[in-house]
């Protein structure tokens, strides 16, 4: 009776050992892009996984992964979009103190020389207050984006979860889209963009417009991607890298 019991517990722990195996493997694919290694900081963020799931991580396991070099996988996302989600940037404009650095934080991510930029900073004047204020110029991905709709040749797209995209891969040049966009967030690579010889051999990913081509049209993306990538996501290059108030902020609906 001894004996039966402690192979019954036995059996009993062996299972257990497997499945919470399994749950930690499971984790592990989950987060791929991510470390334990680190202490925990209290500091927590949103980010994507691989499969579109969005899970509560520490910023501390945070670690770039490995970049994928598959195009006709990156084309197939970047077009894709994540469905039942809408994507929006923030912007508070009483935190705005005219830095500038998500300009350049935007030109360094993009390989927009410094002559170009897809965030631009105005000075505004407030009638009623007869204060003046600044205001973050970005695209904005329109409900019905004018861009979408001169395009001729579908590389300028919008997805269902919001966002207005540029393909490089079928931008023909005609820069129609430059000229429809009301908020001059479109600049067109006249010469080799910035740092072209570095990003060479890198596989181009529209959701990060990168690597630029010589006659395509560039534009900001605001993108969110898997934690697996450099950043968290594409905004918080924008936001945490830049902007030292936090005043542009990012939310998934």
């Amino acid at each position: 009776m001894a004996n039966k019991t402690d192979n019954s517990r036995r059996k009993f722990l062996q299972k257990l050992g497997i499945a919470g195996a399994s749950t930690v493997a499971g984790s592990a694919l989950l987060l791929q892009g991510c470390s334990d290694s680190n202490k925990a900081s209290g500091n927590k963020v949103k980010v994507l996984t691989a499969d579109n799931k969005l899970v509560e991580v520490d910023v501390a396991h945070l670690k770039p992964g490995d970049k994928i070099q598959d195009l006709s996988y990156l084309q197939k996302r970047g077009r894709e979009g994540i469905p039942g989600k809408k994507f929006v940037m923030v912007v508070d404009l009483a935190k705005c103190k005219n830095a500038r650095k998500c300009m350049k934080a935007c030109q360094s991510a993009h390989q927009l020389k410094p002559e170009m930029h897809h965030i631009n900073v105005l000075e505004m004047e407030d009638p009623v207050k007869k204060t003046s204020y600044w205001m973050p110029k970005t695209c904005q991905h329109c409900d019905n984006p004018p861009c979408v709709s001169v395009c001729p040749v579908d590389a300028t797209f919008k997805r269902q979860d919001g966002i207005v995209l540029i393909d490089n891969e079928r931008c023909i040049g005609c820069r129609f889209c430059v000229a429809a966009c009301p908020y001059s967030a479109r600049t067109f690579n006249w010469t080799e963009p910035k740092n072209s010889d570095k990003y060479a051999e890198v596989t181009y990913d529209m959701e990060l417009n990168v690597p630029q081509k010589k006659g395509t049209v560039t534009n900001v993306p605001s993108v969110p991607t898997v934690c697996a990538k450099e950043n968290c996501l594409i905004v918080y290059r924008h936001a945490r890298m830049g902007c030292t108030t936090l005043a542009i902020r990012t939310k998934i609906w």
